[in-house]
């Protein structure tokens, strides 16, 4: 399958018009996605994510980079938060969820393996992930916890909330003396 029929079996799984993805993408008409599909236009690499997104899928997918996968009896779906949700097909609720980067990675570096044995597994990284999201929300704006959040990659929720209050402590010391 090209990358334009990728595109168009997504598009009508979705129940999307030509249109309706066009205007998703900031497209003027839909004659840009005809043309995509027909493989006449290659997407700018600038755009690919859009598209992905657009059609609740991977680059990787759309690319074919995955196919191994699927024939495998896996199926990856991009999330609404930015990650990758890659589940059993025959047992959906056997998942594990990746950053978006890594799942990309490991597609491209052949090592389906890490990614079968993280759904197999019954990883619980998802909602570990997910509470550790949460958590880190109401502290994402603030000024003094950004270099917190250089250094969080791979924290667990409570690491984080120690080194909460470690800066809240520091940050209020600063202002009594």
């Amino acid at each position: 399958m090209t990358f334009g029929e990728r595109v168009k079996a997504k598009r009508v799984a979705l129940g999307l018009s030509q249109a309706d993805l066009a205007i998703s993408m900031g497209f003027a008409d839909r004659s840009a996605i005809a043309k995509i599909e027909k493989g006449q236009n290659a997407v700018k690499a600038s755009k690919i994510l859009d598209l992905a997104r657009a059609l609740h899928t991977t680059p990787s997918y759309l690319y074919g980079w995955d196919d191994d996968l699927v024939a495998l009896g896996y199926c990856a779906k991009w999330r609404p938060d930015g990650r990758v949700e890659v589940s059993d097909a025959s047992n959906p609720s056997k998942k594990a969820i990746f950053k978006a980067d890594e799942y990309e990675r490991l597609v491209e570096n052949g090592d389906l393996p890490a990614i079968t044995r993280a759904v197999d597994d019954g990883s619980t990284r998802s909602a570990e992930e997910d509470a550790r999201s949460k958590f880190l929300e109401a502290y994402e704006n603030r000024p003094e916890m950004r270099m917190l959040f250089k250094l969080a990659d791979g924290w667990t929720k409570e690491d984080v909330e120690t080194a909460v209050k470690l800066v809240e402590a520091l940050k209020s010391k600063d202002v009594d003396t």
